[in-house]
């Protein structure tokens, strides 16, 4: 990738401007100067045009070079562009499966608690008549307790 701008610490010799700090380096992508580096004040961008300075740095291009270095930005923006519509694209292709995956998920899932509570019903069912059974086996244990208690005591008198 080629850097656009370059801080005042990233070239030597350095470069004063009329303000006494040292320029930054540019480069220029333009259709009349696709390339070409350039030298700028730095209070001229932040303070718009206190010093006034600006140099380029290299010559201007040929017709021909100045033709092919358009055509060859163009080219590398469009790459980008489509690069990041692929990306888009591919991660709303992978949303789109995750999302019928957990669909998936979700439907078994569904059917697994269904499933469940049919069973949780028949062992609710189960556990009912066991404990009426337990009940009237309670009740018939009493019942031969007070029998034979009350044929002990007749017997007894």
């Amino acid at each position: 990738m080629v850097v656009a701008r370059q801080g005042p610490l990233y070239y030597w010799p350095p470069v004063l401007c009329k303000c006494g700090n040292k320029a930054v380096w540019w480069t220029s992508w333009s259709d009349e100067n696709p390339s070409q580096r350039f030298l700028n004040c730095f209070c001229d961008m932040s303070t718009r045009g206190v010093c006034n300075f600006w140099r380029w740095i290299d010559p201007p291009p040929s017709p021909f070079m100045q033709e092919l270095l358009v055509d060859l930005r163009d080219t590398i923006r469009a790459l980008k562009r489509e690069n990041r519509e692929l990306e888009r694209s591919s991660v709303l292709d992978v949303a789109e499966d995750q999302r019928g995956l957990v669909d998936a998920i979700g439907a078994q899932m569904v059917a697994v608690v269904t499933t469940k509570d049919e069973e949780n019903s028949e062992l609710r069912c189960s556990i009912n008549s066991l404990e009426k059974g337990i009940w009237m086996f309670k009740f018939l244990m009493v019942t031969c307790v007070v029998v034979v208690l009350v044929m002990a005591w007749v017997n007894w008198k």
